[in-house]
């Protein structure tokens, strides 16, 4: 418990089991591996410093807690069920590790991912609850861990079109997005789940998608995008395919709002207009397909040609 402007720097490593209490100043973790196991974590002004290249900060909590840092953290584990909800702005430029327990971040209280950050793990009981920034690079893969409350819904943007390193933020919400454009999807989506890509500085041009969800069919589900507006109207971003419980996109996917559309589909029927006999096409043609017209069947009628 620091009570007086300054900083206490650890010479060891060290485990807390009760409360952590960061009065004033700043607890300087040096080369060295800060534990926290407690329940809680009390706040005047006082903040973890946690940029040394060699520091780790480790949660084992089994409650959640409420961790506030001097900005830039170097490895951060997260391996207690109780889980973090950031009090602070975060950069972490070492390895995150997500085993057990969510990382809850908003848009004031950030977690951002440098160039130089790696991530391990990461699943249903270890994600991030809210808004996740990395920097990315031109050609490479990046998985943004994130979820709500109770699902892991992950997204890796892959074959990433930017210029220099900017950062892409992404956002998963359960709630929110509500219309399809009834054209290249049904007016109905799979759910209300949908993720926000933006671009928080820099230039990103664009990527492909590969979302995870549950509930999809390949063939009749595809990822759609609405540029601004959470709630829609959604519009196919064209073939997707769907594999082993994800679903990918064609390449070019920029900043705006995705989610899980179904397949909207036409069919082609034929008339003889007063005449007699039938033809037929089985085919479920999308949205602003060519049709090739079939030949006259078994049509005929009086007086016309078929």
């Amino acid at each position: 418990n620091r009570t007086s402007t300054g900083s206490v720097t650890l010479g060891n490593s060290l485990r807390v089991a009760g409360t952590l209490a960061l009065t004033d100043g700043s607890l300087v973790v040096g080369a060295n591996t800060l534990t926290y196991a407690g329940s809680s974590i009390t706040r005047t002004s006082g903040a973890i410093n946690a940029s040394n290249s060699s520091a780790s900060v480790v949660f084992n909590n089994t409650t959640s807690v409420t961790p506030f840092f001097t900005g830039n953290v170097n490895n951060l584990t997260i391996d207690g069920s109780g889980g973090i909800s950031l009090g602070s702005a975060t950069t972490l430029a070492g390895t995150l590790t997500l085993t057990t327990g969510d990382i809850t971040t908003t848009s004031t209280n950030t977690l951002t991912l440098t160039s130089a950050a790696t991530l391990s793990g990461g699943g249903a009981t270890s994600h991030i609850i809210g808004p996740l920034d990395r920097t990315v690079a031109n050609g490479s893969n990046f998985t943004y861990p994130v979820g709500g409350a109770t699902n892991y819904r992950p997204v890796i943007l892959q074959s990433v079109v930017a210029t220099g390193n900017p950062v892409v933020r992404v956002t998963m919400a359960e709630t929110g997005a509500t219309t399809g454009d009834n054209q290249t999807i049904s007016s109905s989506l799979l759910s209300a789940r949908n993720w926000r890509i933006e671009q928080i500085s820099g230039t990103f041009t664009s990527a492909t998608l590969n979302i995870t969800e549950s509930g999809m069919t390949n063939g009749t589900h595809l990822i759609a995008k609405s540029n601004s507006n959470q709630a829609g109207t959604y519009v196919s971003v064209g073939s997707s395919t769907v594999s082993a419980g994800a679903i990918t996109s064609p390449s070019g996917q920029g900043v705006g709002y995705y989610a899980i559309g179904t397949l909207q589909t036409y069919t082609v029927s034929y008339d003889a207009n007063n005449g007699t006999g039938s033809q037929s096409d089985a085919t479920a043609y999308e949205y602003n397909a060519s049709v090739t017209v079939k030949n006259a069947g078994t049509m005929t009628r009086t007086g016309y040609t078929f």
